[in-house]
């Protein structure tokens, strides 16, 4: 799953932190689910 994170949004965006911050945000809603 952060593979395909990292495939897709490294290449667009390079920023680490909105990489990081994506991962928080699909954690949360799978923690809620």
């Amino acid at each position: 799953m952060w593979d395909r994170f990292e495939f897709i949004y490294t290449p667009k965006h390079g920023s680490w932190l909105n990489i990081a911050e994506i991962e928080l945000n699909v954690l949360s809603i799978q923690c809620l689910k």
